[in-house]
């Protein structure tokens, strides 16, 4: 007896083992999200000006306009990471919130009674389902608070006269005051405890244990109030409401939540669901109680698709507290150790499924095709100043490089929101008139002499205007206007034709090279008006210039495979 009990806790602590470990090689080993440097730009220029930052310092198109930053504490201890332990602190740090937000997520689903395989399964599909947020993002302390916070109130409601639960109102409060200045997440938290509490007087809980709820809940609401903003931080999510009530189809993760996009959501959306109606219907305790934050979740994931990692914190344990409860009455049913047994095998078959999985990744500090920094760098050596036109995402990235002393024109900020509406309107009107008029108009208002922008995926018909279709760059930075100076895989440059960039434009020009369009390349060699001689000879200028970039051998086999091969 105790060497079979011993070889199957082996067996279960292997498997648990073997799939941390797959789990870790799927994490991101980069840094990968554009908002981090904002974050870490603000974290910097507070430590240095001894400050709070309270108005935007960072743009020259809003600069001075009043912010609520309420990520202050969280991006001073960012920049403080990067100070200490680099890029490579980061990193490590992501990994570690990652798998504490899953181990705590673990444990909360044990405390919901999950046990053996399904306590393996559920933890695994947990991990899956929060993934999408597994990145570099101060979101990660969110997750874990609120995971953590559900932990706590899980064991009080099991013991509400423990010393634990007695402690629990000053615990949450205390909780509360670091949550409120490090993440918005703060008014999830604030939001579970009212509606647990709503529940748990649905549910008729132990009065005891409701009470603990409604300290709790007046404790909560006083420490969100220490803030530097105090009362106003609650502006920041009506200005938020109200943004996104109008237009967030044009930043992805603020759309609404389609199915093929998130399917471990709407699964556990329609499990819940099921679950939640058969419940109430059969009177069942724990639908009552987990009904009310079940429902919240699951209607705001289905509005915005990065709030869909909040359902898997709530929908898991009611789901398991609601199958344990259903077990329980039934009594050992002959049926559980058959169930027993296929869970075990599907354990065995998901671990396997993992492992086998290579990663998709190889292990670079920066995802350098993803950042401007080489953009910055040359706009640095060649000490270029004036107005800077960019693309959204990489504004944050440029304040970290070139800090306040080159403003951006916009970055990842909630600020930016009605600059994107008229991008947003302008993008439109550019892809059914392919007429870059009112781009050019647009930018001549602020000023624009130079740009930093991504490769725009927008394919624009020419409407016969031209035998090949326009990228995004040929119709809003026109070669007649504007010169190409730089690429790399992540960014390009243009210069506006003045003169006091005559001597820049003479020297680093690309006259031959369309990067963003090769299929204009392709038309233009192809009538004479370029030549392979002049493509190769611009691509080795390139290759002095920038040293890996896999956009230039793309060009390269498209467009000089006859002629001698450039290492």
């Amino acid at each position: 007896m105790y060497k079979r009990f011993h070889l199957a806790t082996l067996f279960e602590k292997s498997l648990w083992v073997l799939t941390t470990f797959g789990l870790i090689t799927t994490i991101r080993w980069a840094l990968f999200d554009y908002d981090v440097w904002w974050h870490l730009a603000s974290g910097r220029f507070m430590l240095e000006n001894r400050s709070l930052l309270r108005t935007d310092v960072f743009s020259h198109t809003l600069l001075g306009t009043p912010w609520i930053n309420f990520e202050w504490l969280s991006q001073i201890l960012l920049y403080l990471t990067m100070q200490m332990a680099g890029i490579e602190g980061l990193i490590g740090g992501k990994v570690i919130f990652v798998l504490l937000v899953w181990a705590l997520l673990t444990l909360v689903l044990k405390k919901a009674g999950a046990r053996g395989p399904w306590l393996y399964l559920s933890s695994l599909f947990g991990f899956v389902s929060l993934q999408m947020r597994f990145y570099e993002r101060i979101e990660l302390i969110s997750l874990l608070l609120l995971i953590g916070m559900l932990g706590l109130l899980l064991q009080t409601r099991e013991k509400p006269n423990s010393k634990l639960a007695h402690r629990l109102p000053w615990v949450l409060s205390g909780l509360m005051v670091f949550w409120c200045n490090l993440h918005g997440g703060f008014l999830y938290g604030l939001a579970t405890v009212a509606l647990l509490n709503i529940g748990a007087r649905w549910a008729k809980e132990k009065k005891d244990f409701i009470s603990l709820l409604d300290k709790s809940l007046v404790g909560m609401s006083v420490a969100m109030l220490l803030n530097p903003w105090g009362p106003r931080l609650l502006n920041i999510f009506f200005e938020h409401a109200t943004q996104m009530s109008g237009s967030p189809l044009f930043i992805q993760e603020w759309a609404p939540t389609a199915i093929d996009q998130s399917l471990p959501f709407w699964f556990l959306f329609g499990m819940g669901g099921l679950g939640l109606t058969w419940g109430i219907l059969q009177g069942q305790k724990e639908a009552k109680f987990w009904g009310p934050v079940f429902l919240l979740f699951a209607i705001w994931g289905t509005r915005h698709m990065r709030n869909t990692v909040l359902l898997p914190i709530f929908a898991l344990p009611f789901l398991i507290c609601l199958f344990s409860s259903w077990a329980k009455s039934r009594g050992q049913h002959k049926s559980f150790k058959f169930i027993q047994i296929t869970g075990w095998a599907l354990s065995i078959a998901a671990c396997w499924a993992l492992l086998s999985k290579t990663p998709d990744q190889n292990f670079r500090k920066i995802q350098t095709n993803r950042f401007p920094f080489g953009a910055c760098e040359f706009i640095q050596k060649n000490k270029i100043s004036g107005k800077l036109y960019n693309t959204y995402h990489m504004g944050g990235a440029i304040e970290w490089a070139l800090g306040p002393t080159h403003p951006v024109f916009m970055d990842g900020r909630y600020l930016f929101h009605s600059l994107l509406v008229y991008h947003h309107q302008l993008d439109t009107d550019l892809l059914s008139t392919a007429d870059g008029s009112a781009w050019q108009k647009f930018l001549a208002s602020y000023g624009i002499d130079h740009a930093i922008v991504d490769y725009n995926p927008m394919v624009i018909p020419s409407q016969g205007k031209t035998p090949f279709p326009f990228a995004w760059a040929n119709l809003v930075f026109p070669r007649t206007e504007w010169a190409l100076v730089y690429w790399d895989d992540a960014s390009l440059v243009f210069l506006k034709r003045s003169p006091s960039f005559n001597e820049l434009i003479k020297k680093y020009e690309y006259v031959a090279l369309w990067p963003y369009n090769t299929e204009q390349m392709k038309v233009l060699l192809e009538a004479k008006l370029i030549s392979s001689n002049q493509i190769l000879k611009e691509l080795m200028r390139h290759e002095k210039e920038v040293e890996i970039c896999h956009l230039r051998q793309l060009i390269k086999n498209l467009f000089i495979s006859d002629l001698p091969h450039v290492a």
